[in-house]
């Protein structure tokens, strides 16, 4: 899920962040990554990705980093991502 209509980001990596408040206890959560210069609010890109995919699929939560854990190969690594959020939880996610 890439806010694709936006020219100032890189592709976010969405990982799964814990809720109390939600039944199956996950969250959406756009992890962005801007570029130089680019001036982004956590609103505009929910308001982004709502526009092109359904409400309960838009992220809840945008975190804003400056660069992402990359594999040699270039590949994001979502369990580094995914640590993070889930360091305080009983139950983990693969």
């Amino acid at each position: 899920m890439a806010p694709e209509g936006r020219p100032d980001t890189y592709p976010p990596a969405p990982p799964n962040m814990p809720a109390k408040f939600f039944v199956a206890q996950e969250a959406v959560t756009a992890v962005i990554v801007s570029k130089p210069g680019a001036t982004l609010k956590e609103a505009d890109i929910i308001a982004v990705v709502k526009e092109k995919l359904a409400g309960y699929k838009a992220p809840k939560r945008v975190e804003f980093r400056e660069e992402l854990a990359r594999t040699a190969t270039g590949k994001i690594q979502k369990f580094k991502l995914r640590e993070t959020f889930w360091s305080t939880s009983e139950r983990q996610v693969n």
